[in-house]
């Protein structure tokens, strides 16, 4: 099934001869093509898809300076060319056992302006000192999924998440006077996240549940991150937090 989807309209399948995402709906900022296969059964179910979208109306891309007092900056990006992102993505639901269950999902995709996107320019006007891509910053070529919960016995429960992240192309301000820019390559990030939980059914629909786990096993997470008065603080990526142990207590009204 392929299904043509803009902001302004709902989805709905389109037929053979249509000319394509770029003919239709120019009043729209971002077209997208989707190109659907589902398959399921008792135990697994899968979904595959391609998709492309078109970023039709650019924004302008500038810098502006604005002073307030004491001399702070606020420093204001925009961009001013058109953007493309297409790929493939998985996704799979498995129930081996009726206490089982697994999900998981990956995506592949390229996401790239059309023409090259200037980060930092010399005031000589040097090209070839020009500070440029047409990747799309911090967006990953790769990534993944996997959820795993298993009821153990009796009360006990184990569950699992795993996220996987392919590496990217971050900008990072290494001189705050020039505002001189370079491009990193990050490292590829497994987060992995563990919990064992204990539920007790106290009155009717009432339970209460004991939980501990680990977040981030791997300790998977950035190392380089910026300090001191002039960092930049926008060169962040990874993980939201390195490895951290939890406990607690819930309540509530579930199963």
């Amino acid at each position: 099934m392929i299904y043509h989807y803009h902001p302004y309209n709902k989805a709905e399948p389109t037929s053979s001869g249509d000319e394509g995402p770029l003919a239709a709906h120019h009043h729209s900022a971002m077209d997208f093509i989707v190109i659907a296969s589902i398959f399921s059964s008792d135990v697994i179910a899968g979904l595959v898809f391609v998709f492309a979208g078109f970023l039709l109306i650019p924004l302008i891309r500038k810098y502006y300076h604005i002073l307030f007092l004491f001399h702070n900056r606020l420093r204001v990006r925009y961009s001013d060319s058109r953007a493309t992102v297409k790929g493939i993505n998985m996704e799979l639901k498995y129930v081996p056992l009726h206490d089982l269950l697994i999900q998981a999902g990956y995506t592949y995709q390229k996401s790239f302006y059309n023409k090259k996107e200037v980060l930092w320019e010399p005031d000589s006007k040097n090209e070839d000192s020009l500070i440029a891509t047409t990747n799309m910053l911090r967006t990953p070529d790769s990534y993944g999924y996997v959820n795993v919960s298993y009821d153990l016995f009796h009360y006990w429960s184990l569950s699992m998440s795993a996220t996987y992240t392919g590496s990217m192309i971050a900008s990072h301000m290494v001189d705050p006077e020039s505002e001189y820019t370079v491009l990193e390559n990050t490292p590829v990030f497994f987060d992995l996240n563990t919990k064992v939980s204990y539920h007790m059914h106290l009155k009717d629909d009432l339970s209460l549940e004991l939980f501990v786990g680990i977040k981030n096993v791997f300790n998977s997470y950035q190392t380089d991150f910026d300090a001191g008065i002039n960092r930049d603080a926008g060169y962040i990526y990874g993980p939201t937090m390195p490895r951290t142990f939890i406990f607690g207590v819930k309540a509530g009204m579930f199963k």
